[in-house]
């Protein structure tokens, strides 16, 4: 039996997430790298748009994975966000690669990199001196606080140790050398979006923007500590494709 699907137009309603990512920090330990007070604006920037790292002011390109959805701060035509969370994501660990995402150059993994100093006084200070807060229209202020009190729960679950060890070679016939094992560190804000007491919409037309701000200067110089935040704006988009679909049931097999 053949059966056809009706083309329809699709409006619904779809779990998403708005995107902004700023990275900071040098693994150069001479270059200067140092947090200021400035505010940072969020949300206003899409793919492709040029920002500054947050410590050395050096330029750095968004990619696709760095901005997503309503990328420019304006929600379009016929359609709204729900934001029923906002999570803090911070990627800081005590490994410093030879070639950081810091700027806008090509990157390259390193598979072997150099062990730094703890990172924890750091993440600690941007979730306990750096705020954050969320805007429309220019003027209507939506939601704010500290760093901490959005975490987010996008984390990343591994393991670590507290330093570095030398295993040593083995003592029949040497099939083993002596080589070094070093210990990292992996932190996180939280583990767990904290959901909003009080949801915000963001309507058609809307303009809206994050505001974020290190309320004390940090300097980084020497410390070879490098990272990058996710701002992330958790809620529901709903949305008015007019675009011709084809929808079908999976519950059953269907041939056309």
């Amino acid at each position: 039996m053949r059966k056809v699907e009706t083309p329809t137009k699709l409006i619904g309603s779809f779990n998403d997430i708005i995107r902004d990512r700023r990275f900071f920090g040098d693994a150069d330990l001479a270059a200067q790298s140092v947090w200021g007070t400035e505010e940072t604006r969020l949300f206003e920037n899409g793919e492709g748009s040029i920002v500054s790292n947050l410590t050395t002011g050096a330029p750095c390109r968004l990619r696709k994975c760095d901005t997503s959805l309503f990328n420019n701060g304006i929600i379009p035509n016929s359609q709204n966000f729900v934001v029923m969370a906002i999570g803090i994501d911070i990627h800081l660990s005590n490994v410093r690669a030879q070639v950081p995402y810091t700027d806008n150059t090509i990157q390259t993994i390193d598979v072997s990199p150099a062990q730094v100093n703890n990172p924890y006084p750091l993440l600690d200070a941007i979730r306990s001196f750096g705020t954050f807060d969320l805007y429309k229209n220019a003027t209507d202020f939506m939601e704010g606080g500290n760093v901490s009190d959005y975490p987010c729960g996008l984390y990343v679950s591994g393991s670590g140790s507290d330093g570095s060890s030398v295993v040593p070679a083995t003592a029949d016939g040497g099939e083993q050398d002596t080589y070094n094992v070093n210990g990292f560190v992996v932190l996180q804000n939280g583990m767990a979006f904290r959901p909003l007491t009080v949801w915000h919409v963001l309507e058609e037309l809307d303009q809206f923007y994050g505001r974020f701000v290190m309320q004390y200067p940090l300097n980084l110089t020497g410390t070879g500590l490098t990272g990058y935040i996710d701002f992330l704006l958790i809620g529901q988009a709903n949305v008015d494709d007019q675009g011709i679909q084809m929808i079908t049931n999976f519950t059953g097999q269907t041939s056309i």
